[in-house]
């Protein structure tokens, strides 16, 4: 026996369940306790299938507004309540994700434009390459040196600063994940996808031009 509610609502222990998350996983699991008994109830829980949600909801209010007429009817679905609980979060990834996909589109320019300047710098030197054989594929490497290399440089620099910053924002929930290597290496990788498909774009309008024509480049 426990008393819940004062003297008079001790009731008998009828089992004791594994702990479940009610609350945020911000917050640590904290004793909960469910009475079931003949205290007047503020909330009912109904379980109801999805393609009946709307019927069920209809039933529900007809029946409390005969037991309970004046009393006004409000209902809320479990799963919007949880989802509310990290709000926060959905939002922060959606602005995060909007600017990331900013960020890669500007670079993505920013680094065909340079590459082009390169190219449009050393058309000559690419004509006489192309007469001596050089393929695309050493032109490719030839090209894009310095992009790669300032890559690396960026991922030796950014890649322990996102870590520390994701582990240190998940120091916020009390169950949480930890950082996996490859969700810190993937924009990494993406970069330098970026980097290799500029060069091939360039790479292989370069290979199309006339030699004459670029030999006689000012």
């Amino acid at each position: 026996m426990f008393t819940a509610f004062g003297d008079e609502g001790r009731r008998p222990v009828a089992g004791v369940i594994e702990d479940f998350h009610f609350q945020s996983l911000h917050n640590q699991i904290k004793p909960c306790l469910l009475v079931v008994g003949d205290l007047r109830p503020s909330q009912l829980y109904l379980k109801i299938a999805s393609s009946q949600a709307r019927r069920t909801i209809e039933a529900a209010e007809q029946k409390l507004a005969s037991l309970l007429p004046g009393l006004p009817f409000e209902y809320e679905f479990l799963d919007a309540e949880f989802a509310a609980l990290y709000r926060a979060e959905q939002q922060a990834r959606k602005i995060i994700s909007f600017y990331t996909l900013i960020c890669i589109l500007l670079a993505a320019f920013g680094l065909y434009g340079l590459l082009t300047f390169e190219v449009n710098e050393r058309t000559r030197e690419i004509a006489i390459r192309k007469i001596l054989g050089c393929s695309a594929y050493h032109l490719g490497r030839i090209l894009s040196r310095n992009f790669i290399r300032a890559a690396v440089i960026t991922g030796i620099v950014a890649i322990p600063a996102v870590w520390w910053l994701m582990e240190r924002w998940l120091d916020n929930f009390d169950y949480r994940i930890h950082v996996s290597v490859l969700s810190v290496l993937m924009p990494v990788v993406l970069l330098g996808a970026i980097i290799a498909l500029t060069v091939f774009l360039k790479v292989w309008g370069s290979m199309q031009e006339n030699i004459v024509e670029e030999l006689r480049y000012e």
